[in-house]
């Protein structure tokens, strides 16, 4: 005869042990999804302080380039002196925002440098504008740039609205008018405008000669428009 204090020892046994088990199994388990979760919480906290980070950087380089060719309409006489005032008042070496205060501890901001690279496009120097972005803890971190260049056409700053002149106005050489296509409109062509009396006004063209070109014919090599 089977002793029964025995058997019910043995099977209690087996139970506590396959209990172990299955607990050992549902620890492991719950460890490797609090481990993965964590890892996940990580990359997205990560995720969003780059692109708060890189968002913020785009924002500085945007303003910083708005505020060069602020500068340079209103500072640039041709003089190396000129050039330096436009390039200082346009960086910023210290954490600003772009609604041009700086930034606060706890605050998204950004940095901007801008370089002359001494290079050059059709004689024209190009300007590196670099704008590195933080996240309001700084933890987060991006860097974008940008080459721009800047130069005077016109001997002034350049106008806002289309060149107007009272009086005579004089011409020399051979030279292109070219039409914005959609300069105040689809399709509105380049208009020369004279008080003069008809049928050819006040435009008259001596020894020089003059030639009005669309765009596309400008930029084509049309024979009847020079091209740069």
């Amino acid at each position: 005869m089977k002793n029964p204090i025995k058997t019910q020892f043995q099977q209690g046994m087996a139970t506590l042990i396959v209990s172990i088990i299955v607990l050992i199994i549902t620890t492991l388990m719950v460890l490797m999804a609090t481990k993965v979760g964590i890892f996940d919480f990580r990359m997205a906290g990560n995720e969003a302080r780059y692109k708060e980070a890189f968002t913020t950087a785009e924002a500085g380089l945007d303003f910083a380039i708005q505020k060069f060719e602020n500068q340079f309409r209103n500072n640039f006489d041709g003089t190396a002196a000129s050039w330096t005032t436009i390039i200082t008042n346009s960086q910023f070496a210290n954490k600003w925002k772009s609604d041009d205060t700086a930034a606060e501890a706890g605050e998204p901001s950004f940095r901007v440098t801008v370089t002359d690279t001494s290079a050059l496009i059709g004689g024209v120097t190009v300007y590196r504008f670099q704008s590195t972005g933080y996240s309001a803890d700084d933890s987060g971190t991006a860097t974008v740039q940008r080459e721009i260049t800047m130069k005077q056409i016109l001997g002034g700053s350049s106008p806002e609205v289309s060149v107007m002149a009272a009086g005579s106005v004089g011409s020399g050489g051979n030279f292109n008018i070219v039409a914005n296509p959609n300069g105040a409109g689809n399709g509105i062509p380049v208009s020369i405008w004279t008080g003069g009396p008809s049928p050819n006004g006040d435009v008259t063209f001596a020894s020089n000669s003059a030639a009005t070109c669309q765009m596309q014919d400008y930029t084509g090599n049309n024979s009847t428009c020079s091209n740069p």
